[in-house]
Protein backbone atom coordinates (compact mmCIF):
# COMPACT_ATOMS: atom_id res chain seq x y z
CA UNK A 1 0.00 0.00 0.00
CA UNK A 2 1.55 3.28 -1.21
CA UNK A 3 2.24 6.09 1.35
CA UNK A 4 1.04 9.80 0.17
CA UNK A 5 2.06 12.82 0.33
CA UNK A 6 1.91 16.64 2.09
CA UNK A 7 2.60 20.47 1.93
CA UNK A 8 2.77 24.19 3.61
CA UNK A 9 0.88 26.25 1.31
CA UNK A 10 -2.24 26.86 1.92
CA UNK A 11 -5.37 28.34 -0.99
CA UNK A 12 -8.40 29.22 -0.53
CA UNK A 13 -10.91 26.48 0.32
CA UNK A 14 -13.02 25.41 -3.13
CA UNK A 15 -16.26 23.66 -2.91
CA UNK A 16 -16.60 20.73 -5.73
CA UNK A 17 -17.77 21.76 -8.81
CA UNK A 18 -21.30 21.16 -9.92
CA UNK A 19 -22.81 24.01 -7.65
CA UNK A 20 -21.15 22.88 -4.53
CA UNK A 21 -21.50 25.41 -1.79
CA UNK A 22 -18.45 26.81 -0.29
CA UNK A 23 -18.37 26.59 3.68
CA UNK A 24 -15.17 28.21 4.29
CA UNK A 25 -11.56 29.49 3.39
CA UNK A 26 -8.30 29.57 5.49
CA UNK A 27 -7.07 33.47 5.26
CA UNK A 28 -3.70 32.25 6.84
CA UNK A 29 -1.28 30.06 7.92
CA UNK A 30 -0.26 29.94 11.44
CA UNK A 31 3.63 29.26 12.52
CA UNK A 32 3.64 26.33 15.08
CA UNK A 33 6.11 25.41 16.97
CA UNK A 34 6.01 22.48 19.20
CA UNK A 35 7.45 20.51 22.46
CA UNK A 36 9.43 17.51 21.19
CA UNK A 37 9.81 14.44 23.06
CA UNK A 38 13.50 14.02 23.78
CA UNK A 39 13.52 10.36 24.20
CA UNK A 40 15.01 8.44 21.17
CA UNK A 41 11.72 6.46 21.04
CA UNK A 42 11.49 5.40 17.75
CA UNK A 43 13.21 4.21 14.17
CA UNK A 44 10.47 4.93 12.21
CA UNK A 45 7.43 6.73 11.69
CA UNK A 46 4.57 4.46 12.89
CA UNK A 47 1.60 3.44 10.30
CA UNK A 48 -0.58 5.50 12.75
CA UNK A 49 -0.81 6.21 16.25
CA UNK A 50 -3.71 6.86 18.82
CA UNK A 51 -3.54 8.62 22.30
CA UNK A 52 -5.04 6.00 24.46
CA UNK A 53 -5.81 6.51 28.36
CA UNK A 54 -2.87 8.93 28.63
CA UNK A 55 -0.25 6.47 26.70
CA UNK A 56 0.61 6.80 22.79
CA UNK A 57 -0.25 3.14 21.03
CA UNK A 58 2.03 3.39 18.22
CA UNK A 59 1.47 0.95 15.40
CA UNK A 60 4.65 -0.30 13.43
CA UNK A 61 7.30 1.95 15.04
CA UNK A 62 9.85 -0.73 14.50
CA UNK A 63 9.73 -4.49 13.69
CA UNK A 64 10.54 -5.36 17.27
CA UNK A 65 6.68 -5.53 18.35
CA UNK A 66 3.59 -4.43 16.63
CA UNK A 67 2.29 -2.17 18.77
CA UNK A 68 4.66 0.03 21.11
CA UNK A 69 2.98 1.87 23.98
CA UNK A 70 4.59 4.89 25.24
CA UNK A 71 3.39 7.11 28.20
CA UNK A 72 2.37 10.44 27.31
CA UNK A 73 4.47 12.31 29.94
CA UNK A 74 7.73 11.54 28.72
CA UNK A 75 7.15 8.96 25.86
CA UNK A 76 9.35 6.24 27.70
CA UNK A 77 8.26 2.82 26.94
CA UNK A 78 5.31 1.74 29.12
CA UNK A 79 4.49 -1.95 26.87
CA UNK A 80 4.17 -3.81 23.98
CA UNK A 81 2.07 -5.96 22.16
CA UNK A 82 1.83 -7.96 19.23
CA UNK A 83 4.20 -9.17 16.43
CA UNK A 84 4.17 -9.85 12.20
CA UNK A 85 4.28 -12.86 10.60
CA UNK A 86 1.87 -15.18 9.26
CA UNK A 87 1.71 -17.30 12.14
CA UNK A 88 -1.78 -17.90 14.72
CA UNK A 89 -2.62 -14.52 15.90
CA UNK A 90 -0.12 -12.49 13.88
CA UNK A 91 -0.36 -9.16 11.64
CA UNK A 92 0.98 -8.45 8.26
CA UNK A 93 -0.35 -5.05 7.47
CA UNK A 94 -2.89 -4.44 10.20
CA UNK A 95 -3.84 -0.97 10.82
CA UNK A 96 -5.98 0.85 13.40
CA UNK A 97 -9.85 0.72 12.64
CA UNK A 98 -11.19 1.79 16.26
CA UNK A 99 -10.31 2.71 19.92
CA UNK A 100 -13.11 3.14 22.79
CA UNK A 101 -12.29 4.63 25.75
CA UNK A 102 -15.20 3.02 27.28
CA UNK A 103 -14.58 -0.72 27.29
CA UNK A 104 -10.72 -0.17 26.87
CA UNK A 105 -11.09 -1.97 23.43
CA UNK A 106 -9.55 -1.76 19.82
CA UNK A 107 -9.74 -3.08 17.00
CA UNK A 108 -7.24 -3.89 13.70
CA UNK A 109 -7.84 -4.64 10.16
CA UNK A 110 -5.17 -6.82 8.33
CA UNK A 111 -5.48 -5.83 4.92
CA UNK A 112 -3.34 -9.12 3.73
CA UNK A 113 -5.44 -11.37 5.75
CA UNK A 114 -8.65 -9.73 5.39
CA UNK A 115 -9.49 -9.86 9.20
CA UNK A 116 -10.87 -7.66 12.04
CA UNK A 117 -9.69 -8.43 15.16
CA UNK A 118 -10.90 -6.74 18.26
CA UNK A 119 -9.11 -7.05 21.46
CA UNK A 120 -9.62 -5.59 24.97
CA UNK A 121 -6.55 -4.27 27.71
CA UNK A 122 -6.37 -4.09 31.10
CA UNK A 123 -3.81 -1.98 33.00
CA UNK A 124 -2.99 -3.24 36.92
CA UNK A 125 0.07 -2.23 38.56
CA UNK A 126 1.43 -0.34 35.45
CA UNK A 127 1.20 -3.54 33.40
CA UNK A 128 -1.12 -4.12 30.01
CA UNK A 129 -2.69 -7.39 29.36
CA UNK A 130 -4.60 -7.78 25.91
CA UNK A 131 -7.03 -10.53 25.06
CA UNK A 132 -8.63 -11.37 21.65
CA UNK A 133 -12.39 -11.31 22.37
CA UNK A 134 -13.58 -11.02 18.74
CA UNK A 135 -12.61 -12.22 15.56
CA UNK A 136 -14.15 -11.40 11.57
CA UNK A 137 -13.69 -11.70 8.30
CA UNK A 138 -14.20 -10.19 5.10
CA UNK A 139 -15.07 -12.47 2.60
CA UNK A 140 -16.44 -11.54 -0.21
CA UNK A 141 -14.66 -12.72 -3.16
CA UNK A 142 -15.13 -9.95 -5.77
CA UNK A 143 -14.21 -7.00 -3.48
CA UNK A 144 -10.70 -6.26 -2.22
CA UNK A 145 -11.06 -3.68 0.60
CA UNK A 146 -8.24 -1.92 2.46
CA UNK A 147 -8.04 0.26 5.05
CA UNK A 148 -11.08 -0.07 7.23
CA UNK A 149 -12.71 1.81 9.55
CA UNK A 150 -14.92 0.60 12.35
CA UNK A 151 -17.88 3.09 13.67
CA UNK A 152 -19.56 3.51 17.46
CA UNK A 153 -22.91 2.26 15.63
CA UNK A 154 -21.73 -0.99 14.48
CA UNK A 155 -21.08 -0.21 10.74
CA UNK A 156 -17.75 -0.07 9.19
CA UNK A 157 -16.65 2.09 6.63
CA UNK A 158 -13.77 0.81 4.03
CA UNK A 159 -11.96 1.79 1.17
CA UNK A 160 -12.23 0.02 -2.03
CA UNK A 161 -9.25 -1.68 -3.86
CA UNK A 162 -11.22 -3.40 -6.80
CA UNK A 163 -14.99 -5.23 -7.52
CA UNK A 164 -17.60 -2.05 -6.55
CA UNK A 165 -18.29 0.82 -8.60
CA UNK A 166 -17.33 4.04 -6.29
CA UNK A 167 -14.23 3.99 -3.65
CA UNK A 168 -16.08 3.37 -0.23
CA UNK A 169 -18.05 0.92 0.93
CA UNK A 170 -20.30 0.24 3.92
CA UNK A 171 -20.24 -3.05 5.97
CA UNK A 172 -22.58 -4.34 8.58
CA UNK A 173 -21.16 -5.55 11.97
CA UNK A 174 -20.60 -9.49 10.09
CA UNK A 175 -18.10 -6.93 7.07
CA UNK A 176 -21.05 -8.00 4.49
CA UNK A 177 -21.39 -5.35 2.29
CA UNK A 178 -24.17 -2.85 2.60
CA UNK A 179 -24.13 -0.31 -0.31
CA UNK A 180 -21.20 1.00 -2.26
CA UNK A 181 -21.12 5.10 -2.01
CA UNK A 182 -18.49 8.05 -2.35
CA UNK A 183 -16.69 10.48 -5.32
CA UNK A 184 -14.01 9.80 -8.32
CA UNK A 185 -13.68 13.05 -9.83
CA UNK A 186 -13.64 10.55 -12.86
CA UNK A 187 -16.29 10.13 -15.80
CA UNK A 188 -15.31 6.92 -17.24
CA UNK A 189 -16.12 3.79 -15.22
CA UNK A 190 -13.22 2.45 -12.78
CA UNK A 191 -12.26 -0.42 -11.92
CA UNK A 192 -8.57 0.36 -9.98
CA UNK A 193 -9.15 2.68 -6.83
CA UNK A 194 -5.53 2.63 -5.84
CA UNK A 195 -5.76 5.99 -6.91
CA UNK A 196 -8.96 6.81 -4.21
CA UNK A 197 -7.19 5.56 -0.98
CA UNK A 198 -7.28 7.81 2.29
CA UNK A 199 -7.74 8.01 5.51
CA UNK A 200 -10.77 8.25 7.94
CA UNK A 201 -11.76 9.77 11.04
CA UNK A 202 -15.28 9.42 13.17
CA UNK A 203 -17.51 10.93 16.35
CA UNK A 204 -20.63 9.90 16.87
CA UNK A 205 -22.77 9.17 13.49
CA UNK A 206 -20.25 11.42 11.73
CA UNK A 207 -17.40 10.06 9.13
CA UNK A 208 -14.65 12.31 7.50
CA UNK A 209 -12.82 10.34 4.92
CA UNK A 210 -9.91 12.20 3.08
CA UNK A 211 -7.49 10.99 0.00
CA UNK A 212 -4.35 10.57 0.21
CA UNK A 213 -3.70 11.50 -3.05
CA UNK A 214 -6.17 14.45 -4.04
CA UNK A 215 -6.87 17.07 -1.68
CA UNK A 216 -10.64 15.97 -1.21
CA UNK A 217 -11.79 15.42 2.00
CA UNK A 218 -15.92 15.08 2.30
CA UNK A 219 -18.22 14.27 5.30
CA UNK A 220 -21.07 11.56 5.50
CA UNK A 221 -23.28 10.79 8.09
CA UNK A 222 -23.85 7.52 8.54
CA UNK A 223 -26.95 6.31 11.20
CA UNK A 224 -27.53 3.39 13.05
CA UNK A 225 -30.06 1.90 10.30
CA UNK A 226 -27.29 2.22 7.50
CA UNK A 227 -28.19 5.21 5.65
CA UNK A 228 -25.46 7.57 4.61
CA UNK A 229 -26.11 11.06 3.37
CA UNK A 230 -23.12 13.39 2.42
CA UNK A 231 -22.93 16.47 4.47
CA UNK A 232 -20.32 18.33 2.84
CA UNK A 233 -17.04 18.33 0.70
CA UNK A 234 -13.86 20.01 -0.64
CA UNK A 235 -11.08 19.90 -2.76
CA UNK A 236 -8.11 21.54 -1.10
CA UNK A 237 -6.78 21.70 -4.65
CA UNK A 238 -8.52 20.28 -7.75
CA UNK A 239 -6.88 17.25 -9.38
CA UNK A 240 -5.31 17.46 -13.17
CA UNK A 241 -5.55 15.30 -15.65
CA UNK A 242 -3.36 14.85 -19.15
CA UNK A 243 -5.18 16.72 -22.05
CA UNK A 244 -8.33 15.46 -22.57
CA UNK A 245 -7.64 12.27 -20.87
CA UNK A 246 -9.18 10.63 -17.04
CA UNK A 247 -5.42 10.15 -16.57
CA UNK A 248 -3.73 12.29 -13.82
CA UNK A 249 -0.98 14.62 -14.54
CA UNK A 250 1.87 13.39 -12.09
CA UNK A 251 3.80 16.66 -13.20
CA UNK A 252 0.70 18.94 -11.77
CA UNK A 253 -0.95 17.53 -9.47
CA UNK A 254 -0.51 17.91 -5.41
CA UNK A 255 -0.57 15.05 -3.00
CA UNK A 256 -3.67 15.48 -0.42
CA UNK A 257 -3.79 14.06 2.93
CA UNK A 258 -1.60 12.16 4.92
CA UNK A 259 -3.62 11.42 7.96
CA UNK A 260 -7.15 12.63 10.02
CA UNK A 261 -8.35 12.76 13.29
CA UNK A 262 -11.47 14.10 14.43
CA UNK A 263 -12.97 15.04 18.19
CA UNK A 264 -16.09 16.61 19.42
CA UNK A 265 -15.48 20.12 17.94
CA UNK A 266 -12.95 20.05 14.85
CA UNK A 267 -11.43 17.84 12.28
CA UNK A 268 -7.48 18.20 12.31
CA UNK A 269 -5.82 17.05 9.11
CA UNK A 270 -2.34 16.36 8.26
CA UNK A 271 -1.80 18.10 4.44
CA UNK A 272 0.65 18.05 1.87
CA UNK A 273 -0.32 20.02 -1.09
CA UNK A 274 3.26 19.22 -2.10
CA UNK A 275 4.13 18.64 -6.08
CA UNK A 276 3.81 14.94 -6.58
CA UNK A 277 7.00 15.21 -8.83
CA UNK A 278 8.40 15.98 -5.67
CA UNK A 279 8.74 12.65 -4.86
CA UNK A 280 12.13 12.24 -6.90
CA UNK A 281 13.72 14.17 -4.58
CA UNK A 282 14.30 11.40 -2.12
CA UNK A 283 12.31 10.42 0.79
CA UNK A 284 10.09 12.31 2.92
CA UNK A 285 9.73 15.22 0.40
CA UNK A 286 5.92 14.62 0.71
CA UNK A 287 5.15 14.75 3.69
CA UNK A 288 2.85 17.18 5.30
CA UNK A 289 4.21 20.78 6.90
CA UNK A 290 0.91 22.11 6.71
CA UNK A 291 -2.08 20.97 9.35
CA UNK A 292 -5.56 21.82 8.60
CA UNK A 293 -8.54 22.48 11.39
CA UNK A 294 -12.06 22.06 10.12
CA UNK A 295 -15.18 22.34 12.28
CA UNK A 296 -18.32 19.98 11.99
CA UNK A 297 -20.23 21.65 9.60
CA UNK A 298 -17.13 21.97 7.24
CA UNK A 299 -16.13 25.25 7.54
CA UNK A 300 -12.42 26.13 7.55
CA UNK A 301 -11.29 27.18 10.81
CA UNK A 302 -7.41 27.27 10.88
CA UNK A 303 -4.35 26.58 8.72
CA UNK A 304 -0.73 26.11 10.78
CA UNK A 305 2.73 25.84 9.17
CA UNK A 306 4.29 23.14 11.52
CA UNK A 307 7.81 23.06 12.67
CA UNK A 308 8.21 19.77 11.63
CA UNK A 309 6.60 17.75 8.87
CA UNK A 310 4.45 15.26 10.09
CA UNK A 311 2.80 12.03 8.34
CA UNK A 312 0.71 10.91 11.31
CA UNK A 313 -1.11 12.66 13.99
CA UNK A 314 -3.21 11.69 17.04
CA UNK A 315 -4.96 14.13 19.37
CA UNK A 316 -6.01 14.28 22.82
CA UNK A 317 -9.76 13.91 22.94
CA UNK A 318 -10.60 16.41 26.00
CA UNK A 319 -8.58 18.99 24.87
CA UNK A 320 -7.48 20.65 21.40
CA UNK A 321 -3.83 18.97 21.51
CA UNK A 322 -2.35 17.61 18.04
CA UNK A 323 0.53 14.99 18.52
CA UNK A 324 2.45 14.63 15.31
CA UNK A 325 5.42 11.86 14.27
CA UNK A 326 7.85 13.45 12.35
CA UNK A 327 10.61 12.26 10.09
CA UNK A 328 13.00 14.87 9.35
CA UNK A 329 15.69 15.00 10.24
CA UNK A 330 15.10 12.39 12.84
CA UNK A 331 12.35 10.36 13.94
CA UNK A 332 10.19 11.26 17.30
CA UNK A 333 7.09 12.23 18.28
CA UNK A 334 6.16 16.24 18.38
CA UNK A 335 3.04 17.73 21.03
CA UNK A 336 1.12 20.97 19.42
CA UNK A 337 -1.10 22.52 22.15
CA UNK A 338 -3.58 24.25 19.67
CA UNK A 339 -6.19 25.88 22.34
CA UNK A 340 -5.38 29.48 22.15
CA UNK A 341 -6.03 29.80 18.63
CA UNK A 342 -8.99 27.41 18.79
CA UNK A 343 -10.43 28.67 21.99
CA UNK A 344 -11.98 32.16 20.07
CA UNK A 345 -14.05 29.57 17.84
Amino acid sequence: MKNVGFIILLFLLVACHNGRKETGSFDEKILLTGKVYEKDIISMVPVHFKLIDSTFFLLGPDRQSLIKILSEDDASEVGSFGSFGSGPGEFITPYFSSVSIKDSSFCLYDMSLSILRKYKWFRQNGVFTFNNVEEVKFNDENTVISFLHKMDNGFSVATILTGQEKPLVLLDRDLKIVKNFGYVPQNKQITDFSFYQGCFASFGNKLVFAMNDIGYIACYEVTSKGEVTKQWEHFVTQPIFSGDSDRFDPELNRTGFYDVQMNNQYIFCAYSGKEMKLMNSGPGALVPETLLVFDHAGRAVKSFKTDKAIGRIAISPEANIVYGAYSRPDVGIVKYDLSDWLKEN
